[in-house]
This record gives structure tokens, C-alpha cells and sequence, in this order.
């Protein structure tokens, strides 16, 4: 019940928001979305990305407690990685700061595997090759968040790996 979105709203990223779909029909308690960063992630300040309607996240805001990830976090995690994390993936990170008893973590192939039929709906991109878009990517090193997440991922006694998951992270990364 908790949704971390980067907010922008195009096919490419988080698609339409419907504010009352995601208070009334999909009950979400809390919205977190990540701090606006450069190319590089570095950040001056705790904002939204500009390209977020500013005004659809305050409406979205007062229907559901929403945060922005700070981003003197976002920026550590992001040298400590040596890349930008995705909003999925800094989700499960900035989730255990707040040291759950417990997280499962399911549906992340690190696009190994392609997505999910229909997921990037309206996109320039075509489902079958999206992976290999996203694999050569200059913002997000699938293969760098791959590395680090083997090494803390398997290891952490509060963390459930869906099968698949749990597989992948005991292998190299490759496609």
C-alpha cells in the first residue's frame, strides 16, 4: 500500500496519475517519489522533478501522505552505487532505512528477462527490445545496481527474494 513513483507523467516513466484511482480504487496509504537529480545525481535541494505537475502532487499529496525520498540520502546512495538508482530499486533500499521486520521483494529481473507485457504502453520503444534500451542506459547501470544488490540483497535475514530474484543474485549479471 505504499507507491514509490517518479511522478512524471509519460508513457516512458509513470504514465498517467489519477489521483483518486490511487486513493479510492488501488487504497494506497503513502506515496514516496525520489528527489529531482542531474544526469549524475547530484542534487541542490529536496524537490520534485521538474517535469512533475507540481499542482497534480499537492492534490495527490493532500488525498495521500506523500514524501520526497531526501535527497541528501538519494545522493550517499547514489555515489555509493556509482549510478542512479531506478525508483523501484532505491525503493527497496529506502524502505530498509526505516528497518522493517521484514520486506519481500519480488518482480525485479534487472530487465534480464524483458518486461511485462504492456508496461511501457505508448512508448517509442518496442516491448520486445525495451530491455536492451534499458541495459545500455547512461542514467541507470542495471549492471552496477545488479552488483550491489547481490551483495547486500542475499545476505540481509529480513529480505524474502522471490525465486527467480533469489536465483539471478547468485549468478554473474548478463542478459
Amino acid at each position: 500500500d505504499i507507491l514509490y513513483s517518479c511522478l512524471i507523467e509519460d508513457p516512458e516513466n509513470a504514465g498517467i496519475i489519477d489521483p483518486l484511482l490511487l486513493s479510492e480504487k488501488y487504497n494506497l496509504k503513502f506515496i514516496c517519489t525520489t528527489p529531482f537529480a542531474d544526469l549524475k545525481s547530484f542534487f541542490n535541494k529536496n524537490d520534485i522533478h521538474p517535469m512533475v505537475d507540481k499542482e497534480k502532487f499537492k492534490k495527490l499529496s493532500k488525498l495521500i501522505p506523500s514524501r520526497i525520498i531526501p535527497y541528501e540520502y538519494w545522493e550517499r546512495f547514489s555515489k555509493e552505487l556509482q549510478t542512479r538508482p531506478t525508483t523501484g530499486y532505491i525503493s527497496v533500499f529506502d524502505i530498509l532505512r526505516f528497518k522493517p521486520s521484514k520486506i519481500k521483494i519480488f518482480g525485479f529481473s534487472f530487465y534480464t528477462t524483458g518486461i511485462l507485457k504492456g508496461y511501457k504502453k505508448g512508448t517509442k520503444y518496442q516491448e520486445e527490445t525495451f530491455h536492451d534500451v534499458a541495459l545500455k542506459s547512461k542514467r541507470h547501470n542495471h549492471r552496477k545496481m545488479f552488483n550491489y544488490a547481490k551483495k547486500i540483497l542475499l545476505y540481509d535475514e529480513r529480505i524474502e527474494l522471490d525465486p527467480f530474484l533469489q536465483n539471478l543474485l547468485k549468478k554473474n549479471f548478463s542478459k
